[in-house]
């Protein structure tokens, strides 16, 4: 057995939704220690190779144990989006609500349960890694880390840098971190990348730590996979 699913239902976003669990291999007999907790985003996709990852990574020292918690997609458009963008896609500017089961329903039952120290991490990729950068903006305090890899930036004219922007001028200080990445873009997307390093690199608000790679040799589909692991690497700077 390599995970366990659980079924929650929202009542803010009005349907039932699914999410997997991996616990550290410590878990079971370390009664009193408390763990990290790795929120993953389209888990259906996501969840094995986060898991691996993670076992893998902690058992060589490279970063603690952790809690795996990957929640899986329904209507992602909906869900990972903060405005309809009709001209483009129909459905869209359910973030705000998907944030609120986050933070009122999964992360509230996931550490009612389990043996949490309430350091939480987001990682979405594409349209997942837009809401990541959603809930840095709107909700920082939610969650300590965010992976947002190879984020869907063109939403609604580039929406996403154009938030974080626009928040970073209203804070002072975040004790947040970031770990962005891209693959093997060109053209605009390319181009709505650098524009959200430049703004990083300018407009950061003071202990705010950030971390920026290209993985010119992937794909926008194979990049989660190592992403991940630099990620969490670059998190943990200085653990091993």
């Amino acid at each position: 057995v390599i995970g366990q699913r659980h079924l929650i239902h929202s009542n803010i976003l009005q349907e039932d939704r699914t999410y997997q669990i991996y616990l550290p291999e410590s878990y079971n007999w370390a009664s009193d220690r408390t763990y990290p907790v790795l929120y993953v985003l389209d888990g259906e996709s996501n969840f094995l190779h986060s898991m691996g990852s993670v076992s893998f990574l902690s058992s060589k020292g490279e970063i603690p144990e952790l809690i795996v918690v990957a929640i899986t997609s329904t209507v992602r458009i909906r869900d990972f989006t903060q405005t309809d963008w009709p001209s483009m896609w129909i459905g869209g500017g359910g973030a705000q609500n998907f944030r609120r089961f986050l933070s009122e329903e999964l992360i509230p039952t996931v550490e009612k349960y389990l043996r949490t120290n309430r350091y939480r991490i987001l990682s979405g990729h594409s349209a997942s890694g837009q809401v990541a950068l959603y809930c840095l903006t709107s909700q920082p305090s939610l969650f300590n880390a965010y992976f947002a890899i190879s984020s869907s930036l063109d939403w609604d004219n580039n929406l996403p840098q154009r938030s974080l922007e626009e928040s970073f001028i209203k804070t002072d200080s975040l004790t947040s971190f970031l770990y962005v990445a891209r693959s093997d873009d060109s053209g605009q997307p390319l181009a709505d990348y650098l524009k959200l390093v430049e703004t990083l690199e300018l407009k950061s608000p003071k202990g705010f730590r950030w971390v920026s790679r290209a993985f010119p040799d992937e794909t926008h589909g194979s990049i989660p996979l190592l992403a991940q692991i630099d990620a969490l690497r670059q998190l943990y700077n200085g653990y091993r």
